[in-house]
């Protein structure tokens, strides 16, 4: 199973494993995909793809946004790990 740690500006917005939220998504990420007067912010949907992206390749990630809303500019980290998910004892 996928692990996911996102955190923008120093906050830490998830760090779950990917099946323990599929049902209730996180806040910012429910932004990404719900329409509204606003556009997410590019950072969203750049996490977003990094998210597809891990699950597809059966990654852990870690993600750090650094934001600036004095002009909107970010910047963003990832690190990648290989997940080993291996199954449980049969019984």
């Amino acid at each position: 199973m996928t692990h996911v740690r996102v955190t923008v500006d120093g906050m830490t917005m998830m760090d779950d494993n990917l099946g323990n939220w599929q049902a209730r998504p996180p806040e910012f990420l429910k932004r990404m995909v719900t329409p509204g007067p606003t556009k997410p912010e590019s950072h969203i949907k750049a996490i977003g793809i990094v998210i597809a992206d891990a699950v597809l390749i059966g990654e852990d990630v870690a993600i750090d946004v650094t934001t600036d809303k004095t002009d909107r500019s970010w910047s963003m980290s990832v690190q990648h790990s290989f997940a080993i998910a291996l199954p449980g004892p049969t019984q």
